[in-house]
């Protein structure tokens, strides 16, 4: 069970930074695209 079950771990783990570190690099990128495009008041 171990043995197949150990494999597992590692790779959903990879997946779910992945689309974690996408999704924080995704916001950041729109947060900055707002701000550039705000007008200084």
């Amino acid at each position: 069970m171990s043995v197949f079950y150990t494999p597992i771990i590692p790779v959903s783990a990879i997946t779910e930074l992945k689309v974690y570190l996408n999704l924080y690099l995704f916001s950041v990128f729109m947060i900055s695209v707002r701000g550039s495009n705000l007008p200084d008041s």
